[in-house]
């Protein structure tokens, strides 16, 4: 709806700037990454079951990896982020990536200008718990289980600014639920 009534907007008028043009372009681009990643996270949502759950995943050098994917939208906020721990466990490596990537770059997005954000493992007994953490304000508690319901939004103002279409954690849960 988006691209649409942004193209028929701009085709009532014949004579458009240069700068004009590179406006349009630029939100076209935005919208359409918008719907692929849409597209994306319900494809995922709608195959999981289907996915290989026998890989042997060592949490350290994932964790690394993340942090180093999400390295530029932490210098952007001046933020660091840190791992710590490892461990092996038992799944999908792709799901388990895409749920720690999920959290780690929502850590990232809602916390503080100049805080740290950091991904930890550690043994638990026989299991690994990895935790995800920043330095922003916490959920309030009656919204806690809300935030993985597909398309809920703790805070739909800054949601909307900062990207995504509501997925991501309800993809994680999901993800978690069938490990």
């Amino acid at each position: 709806a988006a691209i649409q009534t942004r193209l028929d907007v701009f085709s009532k008028h014949e004579d458009h700037t240069e700068e004009e043009y590179q406006a349009l372009i630029g939100s076209l681009r935005r919208q359409t990454e918008r719907l692929s990643l849409l597209v994306k996270d319900l494809l995922d949502m709608s195959c999981m079951e289907e996915v290989p759950m026998q890989d042997a995943i060592d949490v350290a050098p994932l964790m690394d990896e993340i942090a180093h994917e999400l390295e530029p939208l932490a210098e952007k906020k001046g933020m660091s982020f840190r791992t710590e721990g490892g461990g092996t466990v038992l799944g999908s490596d792709r799901l388990i990536a895409r749920a720690l990537y999920n959290l780690a770059e929502n850590a990232v997005k809602y916390g503080p200008d100049g805080g740290q954000t950091r991904l930890c493992a550690e043994l638990n007994g026989a299991d690994i718990v990895i935790t995800v953490a920043n330095q922003g304000p916490c959920i309030p508690p009656e919204l806690r289980e809300r935030i993985f319901e597909p398309f809920f939004r703790a805070d739909t103002a800054r949601s909307r600014e900062l990207g995504g279409v509501g997925l991501g954690l309800a993809l994680v849960r999901a993800i978690a639920e069938i490990h």
